[in-house]
């Protein structure tokens, strides 16, 4: 609602985006997502152990969920 008051104005204006493109949906692990858990993963080994349980969310428990590697497929869609 952000940027278009009416779902049915955003999905005009994506589908005209989208007319004569040709759109690749890749089904692989994410970069960004392998390196952000990673970055979080160091900065959870710096905290000390009184903050982990002041803050329930940066805590070791094992409640993070792993994240599954995809085998790398591409579906090619293109509009004619």
């Amino acid at each position: 609602n952000g940027v278009f008051p009416d779902p049915a104005l955003t999905l005009a204006a994506v589908d005209r985006l989208v007319h004569h493109a040709t759109i690749f949906e890749m089904k692989v692990e994410s970069y960004r997502r392998r390196s952000a858990l990673q970055e979080n993963a160091k900065e959870d080994d710096r905290l000390p152990s009184r903050q982990s349980k002041t803050h329930p969310s940066l805590s070791r428990s094992g409640n993070q969920k792993t994240m599954k590697t995809l085998p790398a497929t591409i579906n090619m869609v293109t509009s004619l």
